[in-house]
């Protein structure tokens, strides 16, 4: 089905609103940032966002969503952002791909969840999905999980979650146990608190690893168009080898909205992190320290520019700037024929690269069940080591009944 309007305004235009930044990590709880995704497509009928980003080898890779200013409209119809399915995808050029190459795959998802008790308002949840490459074997995900949610009267709620997970790999099977907690303060409409506990136990054919944090954070509002938020959170992880780590995350922001279509954001982290324990080939501790500012410019709702610097400063890596700017520009945003324009550019200090991104797109609402789509994606990217350049035409005909 298609999108609805909420609140009069549509996803469409919105999506441009969300930034994105995508971080990797080797454990699971010591995440470096990657890059930063300005803005992500968002696909009305698909109901996803599309995050483009340069190609990434590590164990864990998460994208992180900042939440929508106060200035972009809609902006109190998505107070959060649920995220309850990934795709991953690998962009290459066509040339490295072979002139004529079959493959088939299946996938099979199974989701189910009942209500065993209203007044705790108490869940069970199954979810299962099995998929098949060939030439590979079958690999599945089975979840089982009991979850409540409950009101504490007018300021205090609660939510828990307990679960099992039973996974096929190709490294072997995976058992997993995993828990949340969490408690909520809203003693005002305008302040918010909340303190979250979370734990993972997993049991792999290398070792038994085992994660627990605590995670206190609060959002206010200050003044009407001045908002910050406060998180501290504390985690330790213990890998197969024994090998434990201790980090401690500081998270301190602002939003500032001098006028509505100005939108002014500032972000400080800082990172501890300390290794010990038998097994590891030396101690390490670990400092990071990073400051982001940025401004969203909405002079109209069909432009949108948006420019950010982002300073990281690390004890055991170098220091590096990020320097990030987009704009997007739909002209025919409530017609049946849709013009959009994107342009991203990221410039890397380390790297010594700029990345640029032109997207241009046409589409055609025939029916409010059917679209035709064509868009153009020319990526350019330049450093002392490579330049590269890129295009891609892409063609999409969507019908729902």
């Amino acid at each position: 089905a298609s999108a609805k309007p909420i609140g009069g305004v549509t996803p469409q235009e919105i999506a441009a609103a969300f930034s994105w930044r995508i971080y990797t990590s080797a454990d699971n709880l010591d995440w470096t940032f990657a890059e930063s995704v300005p803005v992500a497509p968002f696909g009305p009928f698909e109901n996803r966002f599309e995050l483009r980003f340069a190609s990434l080898t590590a164990r864990f890779i998460k994208a992180v969503v900042s939440p929508l200013p106060p200035s972009a409209p809609g902006a109190t119809s998505f107070p959060t952002i649920q995220v309850t399915e990934v795709e991953a995808a690998l962009r290459r050029r066509a040339a490295e791909i072979e002139a004529v190459r079959t493959d088939a795959s299946s996938l099979a998802n199974l989701s189910f969840r009942a209500r065993l008790l209203d007044a705790a308002a108490l869940d069970y949840e199954l979810a299962y999905s099995v998929s098949r490459r060939e030439g590979s074997p079958s690999l599945f995900a089975l979840s089982n999980g009991v979850s409540f949610t409950r009101a504490l009267g007018p300021v205090y709620s609660t939510a828990a979650r307990v679960s099992r997970e039973d996974r096929r790999e190709r490294e072997g099977d995976v058992l997993a146990y995993l828990y949340t907690a969490s408690l909520t303060a809203a003693p005002l409409a305008t302040l918010r608190h909340q303190a979250v506990l979370s734990g993972r136990r997993e049991q792999r054919p290398a070792g038994t690893s085992e994660t627990r944090s605590v995670i206190l954070s609060s959002t206010a509002e200050l003044y009407r168009g001045l908002d910050v938020n406060l998180s501290v959170a504390d985690s330790a992880i213990r890998r197969e080898t024994g090998v434990v780590t201790g980090v401690r995350d500081i998270g301190l922001g602002a939003t500032v909205v001098p006028h509505r279509a100005l939108t002014l954001n500032a972000l400080y982290q800082d990172r501890t992190a300390r290794s010990r324990g038998p097994g590891a080939e030396r101690e390490l501790d670990d400092s990071r320290r990073a400051g982001e500012l940025g401004a969203a410019w909405r002079p109209l709702p069909t432009f949108y520019l948006f420019v950010s610097r982002r300073l990281e400063r690390s004890r055991l890596a170098a220091d590096r700037t990020l320097d990030s700017s987009s704009i997007s520009f739909a002209p025919l945003p409530d017609g049946t024929l849709q013009l959009n324009l994107f342009y991203t550019e990221t410039r890397r200090s380390d790297l010594d690269s700029v990345e640029r991104v032109l997207v241009p797109t046409v589409r055609w609402d025939i029916t409010t069940r059917m679209y035709a789509q064509v868009s153009y994606q020319r990526s350019a990217f330049d450093s002392p080591l490579s330049r590269l350049r890129s295009g891609l035409v892409a063609a999409t005909f969507r019908a729902s009944f």
